[in-house]
């Protein structure tokens, strides 16, 4: 905000002239220097796990996701609903090995010492398993108060 009024004070004073057209150039300059545009969201960072296999499979899922969905909306292919389940869910197994699978060799790659080449590194990563859950000393939800065997 103190970037606008500067660069609002400055125009103003080197132009002695005050018409609509600058004001609306200042306000949307000093907007372009302190806002973010629309599309310049929140990028997720990739996984570590992540593959070419794994899109093209997911994409294939959800594709059978669609037409599983569209065979049980119209009554003319409820004969094939059976089929188009089986067919989904088989693409669905798939990607799930392929994503423990990739998992499983990114993990072994790191342990390896080859996580440099994979983009890896030395990143902490927690393994499956080791993230401590539920460390907390009290209790939840505060029920301990509650003794058994005394009445209210």
């Amino acid at each position: 905000m103190d970037s606008f009024v500067r660069d609002y004070e400055r125009s103003v004073v080197r132009a002695n002239d005050i018409s609509p057209q600058s004001i609306t150039n200042i306000i949307s300059d000093a907007c372009d220097k302190n806002f973010r545009r629309k599309n310049e969201g929140f990028q997720r960072k990739a996984t570590y796990w992540w593959n070419t296999e794994i899109a093209t499979l997911r994409k294939e899922t959800i594709a059978q996701r669609r037409r599983l969905t569209r065979c049980r909306r119209t009554d003319r292919h409820r004969h094939r609903e059976d089929e188009e389940l089986a067919r989904w869910k088989d693409c669905k197994r798939k990607l799930k090995r392929a994503i423990q699978q990739a998992k499983q060799r990114a993990w072994a790659d790191r342990e390896a010492g080859c996580g440099e080449a994979t983009g890896i590194g030395k990143e902490p990563i927690p393994r499956q398993g080791q993230v401590q859950l539920g460390a907390r000393t009290g209790t939840r939800g505060g029920h301990s108060a509650l003794q058994p065997g005394r009445g209210s």
